[in-house]
């Protein structure tokens, strides 16, 4: 019998899909996770780079304040605008008349602050972009234009509302504001003396040039861009027909770095517009708002980092962890694997050895060799148990077989020695009935001869010894024959009942498999081995109960012929102890005529009728001697049968090996 579907195969299919199962979820836990971390990661950098580009921009505010507080609290600065307020009236109003007083100051002035800016130059590395102004707004000298160029006195109070502001409260103001010169964060401050407005000085800086410094630093940005609201297109209309910046459908593209390809540049511009931060490919960008001194939304710059370093570090990362939970996997599955061989293997043991002796050819020698301690070694070692104990009663059941057939050999070497005994008892019966009626028939020929006769009287007196001699022969034989025959019924007695401890055992192994059979459905799938080693157990179980049905069945035939065998002796034994008195009345009678030989003539009338009886009970021997045979042969029969039985007793527990 071959396994149809193997535990084994089972678990390993249900084992091996759950790993995958498990590394498929791994893997998506694994990406899910990353995926989760790197965008985390990014965008907490990215935030790090927003509030540090904040910072550097407020930090050079701050420098920009000091250098613009610095000039607005010069007194040679404050002499200037007093003695051109003196000089040509009012701050605020510049009339053709008054101009070139204005312009002799404006020159006066950056004359007497260029020591100071080049000596912040020296220091900075960076030359100061100071703008001095007038009350109105209006602007008043230039410090980074070349001479000639520098002092304008345009009107500012149009798109420089920042000045406006700061002469209005008289405080400083710091702030993004758009202009001519492009978006600059400015710092603006106003030039007071004794409570009275002069004017303002203003330092600052383009964002853009904030963003290339920041850039330097930050090696990790690789793309900017600043795009302000298309609202600002009147305000920077110089700026954008110099060719500074760029006019778009809906916003205004006031810088960008040159890796800006226009493909790119219009993907990022559609997600900036929707979402604060985005990816591109291996660029990951983030949206920063910027706003007016006033805090109004003016437009925002976007900042890329290129994220390809990050992205191949968590690849390597997931690589990693999901090589290591294949390997884990693996060998896993391996132990796994091999542990249930093993316990296959045993399985198998266990159900050829069911197999061998659901199919007559037991090996009741045969062992289990499992050492384990779960389910399996319990069922191993009750296994182990159940065939020491019947190979124990095999054992003991061969034993009495031996004998069975031993005493059936001895029964039937009796039973042919009583049949030619019997044989030749009837020939001498036979003979002893003719010679009756010959002494009958020569009854006359007797009176002539005396000495005839008495010849013949010594023939039948040894005849008759004879047959005294063959009779007590006989007795002996049937007397030997009876006690075999009892023998035989004790010993069928004997193993009627070890066929009926075998039938008990058998019953109880049966109740065994079926308790094993509920335990293996109780398990589930995992039971479903114990429960075909339970049914094999079971089988055989019934097939012993019926091998004992069928010895105690054989058995009972037995019993019967031996007890028919027993009846037929003492019909025999009966039989032959009237031919043993017979046999003793003719002695009688022959030592009767020899005593009377000498007087035959006289008394030959009873001669006559004495051979008469004689010749009656030879009649009766032979008769008994014919019941004798008849006797003989059906016990040569019952013999015969019993022999036949010990035979098949013989082969079936040949087929088993103890």
């Amino acid at each position: 019998m071959k396994v149809k579907k193997s535990i084994l195969k089972q678990i390993q299919r249900n084992v091996f899909l759950g790993l995958g199962i498990y590394l498929i979820l791994i893997f998506a836990g694994i990406y899910v996770a990353f995926k989760w971390t790197y965008h985390k990661e990014v965008k907490s950098s990215l935030e790090g780079i927003k509030a540090s580009l904040k910072e550097s921009i407020l930090l050079q505010g701050d420098s920009n304040f000091k250098e613009a507080l610095l000039f607005a609290e010069n007194q040679d600065v404050k002499r200037i605008y007093l003695s051109l307020k003196k000089e040509g009236g009012d701050l605020s109003r510049v009339e053709e008349k008054n101009k070139e007083i204005f312009q002799k100051y404006g020159r006066l002035l950056r004359d007497t602050t260029e020591p100071l800016i080049k000596v912040l130059e020296r220091e900075t590395g960076v030359r100061p972009k100071i703008h001095f102004h007038l009350p109105g707004p209006r602007s008043f000298v230039r410090t980074w234009k070349k001479p000639g160029e520098d002092v304008k006195l345009d009107d500012l109070s149009g798109f420089r509302f920042a000045i406006t502001e700061a002469q209005k409260s008289k405080k400083p103001i710091l702030g993004l504001e758009p202009g001519r010169e492009g978006l600059v964060f400015r710092t603006i401050v106003p030039i007071i003396s004794e409570g009275e407005l002069l004017g303002s000085v203003e330092s600052g800086q383009s964002l853009d040039t904030y963003l290339n410094n920041f850039i330097k630093e930050r090696k990790d940005i690789t793309h900017f861009a600043i795009i302000l609201k298309k609202d600002l297109e009147k305000i920077m209309d110089f700026y954008i027909k110099d060719g500074k910046a760029k006019l778009l459908d809906q916003a205004i593209l006031y810088a960008q770095s040159k890796d800006f390809d226009p493909k790119l540049l219009k993907d990022v511009l559609e997600h900036a517009f929707k979402e604060e931060t985005f990816e591109h490919g291996k660029l990951y960008f983030v949206r920063i708002p910027l706003k007016s001194f006033k805090g109004e939304e003016i437009g925002y710059v976007v900042l890329g980092r290129d994220v390809s370093e990050l992205i191949n570090l968590f690849r390597g990362m997931s690589f990693l962890l999901i090589a290591l939970f294949i390997v884990f996997a693996l060998v896993y599955y391996f132990v796994l694997n091999r542990s249930l061989k093993g316990c296959s293997a045993n399985l198998l043991s266990t159900a050829s050895a069911m197999e061998e002796l659901a199919s007559g050819r037991g090996d009741l020698t045969f062992r289990l060799n499992v050492k384990t301690e779960d389910e399996i070694g319990l069922l191993a070692g009750y296994f182990n148990q159940f065939m020491e104990t019947l190979s124990n009663i095999m054992r003991s059941f061969v034993e009495k077989v031996k004998v069975l057939f031993s005493g059936a050999e001895k029964l039937e070497d009796d039973v042919k020695t009583l049949e030619s005994e019997s044989i030749a008892f009837k020939e001498r019966a036979e003979f002893i009935s003719l010679s009756s009626t010959e002494i009958l028939s020569s009854m006359e020929e007797v009176s002539k001869s005396l000495q005839e006769l008495s010849s013949a009287i010594t023939e039948i007196s040894q005849r008759a010894q004879d047959s005294s001699g063959v009779v007590r022969e006989t007795v002996s034989t049937v007397e030997s024959t009876k006690d075999k025959v009892e023998f035989l019924k004790q010993a069928s007695s004997e193993i009627g009942e070890v066929v009926n401890l075998i039938n008990s055992i058998a019953e109880q192994t049966n109740l065994l498999a079926l308790n094993a059979s509920i335990e293996a459905a109780r398990a589930g799938e995992a039971g479903k081995g114990f429960a075909v080693v339970a049914n094999e157990v079971k089988e055989l179980a019934r097939q012993t109960q019926e091998a004992t049905q069928t010895i105690a069945e054989k058995i009972r035939l037995l019993q019967d012929s031996s007890s028919e065998v027993s009846t037929g002796v003492e019909e025999v034994v009966n039989l032959i102890k009237k031919v043993e008195d017979a046999s003793t009345a003719i002695a009688g009678a022959v030592e009767e005529q020899t005593i009377v030989v000498n007087t035959v003539a006289d008394h030959i009338l009873g001669v006559k009728d004495k051979v008469m009886i004689n010749e009656e009970q030879a009649n009766q021997i032979r008769n008994s001697v014919d019941n004798l045979v008849y006797l003989a042969e059906r016990l040569k029969e019952v013999s015969s049968q019993v022999k036949g039985v010990a035979n098949e007793i013989k082969e079936i527990t040949s087929q088993f090996k103890i």
